[in-house]
């Protein structure tokens, strides 16, 4: 029998309702980085009725709602470093409900958990710094490169997981857009936390279209990008390296982020 490789289909799934499936990858994927338990997520989805939207939602919540209580008892005990690894788990859940909760009896509940959902990560994410067009997460001091993650949605946590996490891993400063990746990328060209020519670009499912965008205008201050396919771009017109790859379940798996941060490694100044 052949080798599997990372870009590979899975052998089983979950769920057969797709977004379903890709929702659970993403939490399943976050365990990689410490923002999900292995045994929870799992726990959670054997309890989910596959294709209930309502059923997804009343366990994810549970299961959100009794880790974001953990956080706050461990808060009151002082014990900040165990509180923010249980917000960061919280704030994981919390993301699966959104993911689903659109298609749900009771949609209008969504302000209301996204708002839960912000102050969970707001608690636990690292260091970082507002700038025009987005935000910028710190690995460190000094100037380092930046990994911008585009991944189409609206989610900091998604970010992480999907790739920020493996960015700061190998010491890279990270960042997401919450305006036009254009914009963020024109910021972050002039940071002093930065460095010189050290901008790249991640852009997965919806994002790698972004990614695009951005490449055709800004090819000249980002010195590599990886987009999922199946979005076009003539490498032949642009100065920016570019990495085309089969669109994956997520980015946060050790194979992918190997091949995807050794890729881009090699073209960072």
């Amino acid at each position: 029998m052949p080798r599997r490789r990372w870009y590979d289909p899975p052998v089983s799934r979950w769920f057969a309702d797709e977004e379903f499936q890709a929702a659970f990858d993403v939490a399943l994927a976050a365990c990689c980085h410490g923002a999900a338990d292995v045994g929870e997520v799992l726990s959670t989805a054997a309890r989910i009725e596959d294709g209930h939207p309502d059923s997804w939602v009343h366990e994810w919540l549970a299961d959100a709602g009794e880790v974001w209580a953990t956080a706050v008892a461990a808060q009151a005990r002082g014990l900040q470093h165990s509180a923010r690894a249980h917000y960061r788990r919280a704030a994981t859940s919390y993301a699966s409900v959104l993911a689903i909760v659109g298609r749900s009896s009771e949609p209008e509940r969504e302000a209301a958990l996204l708002t839960r959902h912000d102050e969970c990560w707001n608690r636990s994410r690292g260091p970082s710094i507002s700038v025009p067009g987005g935000r910028l997460f710190l690995a460190g001091g000094g100037s380092r490169a930046a990994v911008v993650v585009a991944t189409g949605g609206q989610l900091e946590s998604e970010a992480h997981v999907r790739a920020g996490a493996a960015a700061a891993a190998r010491g890279h400063h990270w960042a997401t857009a919450d305006d036009t990746l254009p914009v963020l990328i024109d910021a972050l060209s002039g940071d002093p936390h930065v460095r010189g020519g050290g901008i790249a670009v991640i852009g997965l499912g919806a994002g790698a279209s972004d990614a695009a965008a951005a490449l055709r205008s800004r090819s000249h201050r980002i010195a590599a990008a990886v987009l999922d396919r199946p979005v076009h771009v003539d490498p032949s017109r642009l100065s920016t390296p570019i990495s085309m790859q089969p669109p994956g379940r997520v980015l946060s798996t050790a194979a992918r982020e190997a091949v995807t941060f050794d890729w881009l490694e090699a073209h960072l100044p």
